[in-house]
């Protein structure tokens, strides 16, 4: 197992706290038309390798207009995804790159010390 899946089922649990899912072959679509604004709320998280770019992308534009939201992306392993991004810029999808660190912990609390000001 890919020590980043647990990264992913983390990630994939916290945006189901406020959206619904529906796994798909690539990852999961995300939707929450109580709040069509909150970008979280209202995504694809592409986490695999996406095979077939072209039926995925029509996939994700027809899911999210017929609930009148907008269709975003959230992709991961973009070494992996370049078939995929070649789809969305055919789309004139536009897209910005994050930086996404992860915090790993040792199981130690840190004591800090707290002034009053």
């Amino acid at each position: 197992m890919n020590p980043t899946d647990d990264l992913y089922k983390l990630d994939l649990s916290y945006l189901g706290a406020f959206s619904t899912r529906l796994d798909t072959p690539w990852g999961a679509l995300f939707y929450n038309e109580n709040q069509p604004r909150y970008y979280d709320a209202n995504h694809a998280h592409v986490i695999r390798e996406c095979h077939d770019p072209q039926t995925m992308v029509a996939e994700v534009v027809s899911f999210y207009q017929k609930k009148n939201l907008v269709p975003r992306l959230y992709i991961h392993e973009l070494h992996l995804q370049q078939q995929l991004l070649s789809e969305l810029e055919k789309n004139q999808f536009q897209y910005e790159e994050f930086v996404s660190p992860v915090q790993l912990w040792n199981n130690q609390v840190a004591r800090v010390a707290w002034r009053d000001h």
